[in-house]
């Protein structure tokens, strides 16, 4: 069982607030760069050295001039302005989980 799996069978708004909880802290974790953190939130991860893979992460924050990754929430300005979400949530047509975007 995943560790979201237990809110699957719950409403959409509670699922959401769930979802919104786990996401904000690993995106918190990222923000902080305490990268070893985000196992804390999830049950597995299909990147085997997290730290190899925030390497290359801090290596683009400092190819694009940028000192972190925004936390969750953050407002958005992009130029040209479009429609954005910060979240979409997909629930399996087989009603087995769901996933984050």
């Amino acid at each position: 069982m995943g560790l979201l799996d237990k809110y699957i069978k719950k409403d959409e708004n509670y699922k959401k607030k769930k979802v919104i909880e786990v996401v904000s802290n690993i995106l918190t974790a990222i923000h902080l760069k305490k990268y070893e953190d985000i196992m804390n939130y999830v049950d597995e991860s299909e990147i085997d050295d997290l730290n190899e893979f925030f390497g290359y992460v801090e290596k683009t924050l400092e190819l694009n001039d940028f000192d972190t990754i925004d936390e969750y929430g953050v407002e958005c300005h992009f130029n040209p302005p479009y429609e954005y979400s910060q979240l979409e949530i997909y629930d399996y047509d087989d009603q087995t989980g769901f996933a984050v975007d």
